[in-house]
């Protein structure tokens, strides 16, 4: 059997090797391994492989875009029912929270994004949101996002958010 040229998740223990796909393709992203952390000065890089729309705690439709990476970055994920930072490697698709100041995502599917979190800007009336540092590696498509459809509210052990 042809030894694994692509690592394993960080959070996942105990999987068969894994044989190189043909030349060519590119992932169809359908979940991650973990979520990006930005409150670390950390920025993700890698090819926006997908969307998704889940609820969140308070049971509004949000936006999770998929990034296959293409370098490290600093991610959260649960273990043991406690939220824990780590690093994902390259190849691991992780997740990314929406929020407006992302939106300009939406556009750039298959495409080879980096995004670094500047701080906030003051939007009016004492509101304040994220502002991001985007760049890509030319035009995209629309991004492909996967809809939900009277999905239950997610338990709290069941999210990330930041």
């Amino acid at each position: 059997m042809a030894k694994s040229t692509t690592s394993a998740p960080s959070n996942v223990t105990n999987l068969p090797s894994k044989p190189k796909p043909p030349e060519g393709l590119s992932r169809v992203a359908s979940d991650v391994s973990a979520f990006w952390d930005p409150s670390t000065g950390s920025p993700v890089y890698g090819v926006l492989a997908g969307a998704k729309d889940t609820r969140n705690k308070r049971g509004q439709i949000v936006r999770i875009y998929m990034f296959e990476l293409l370098a490290e970055c600093t991610v959260k994920v649960r273990r043991d029912g406690e939220l824990v930072t780590t690093t994902a490697r390259a190849g691991e698709v992780v997740g990314v929270w929406g929020t407006a100041g992302l939106s300009e995502l939406d556009q750039l599917g298959g495409c080879k994004v980096w995004i670094f979190r500047e701080g906030k800007k003051d939007i009016g009336n004492g509101q304040t949101m994220w502002s991001y540092d985007i760049q890509s590696a030319g035009q995209g498509k629309p991004l492909r996002v996967r809809q939900v459809k009277d999905a239950p509210t997610p338990s709290e052990d069941d999210q990330i958010e930041f």
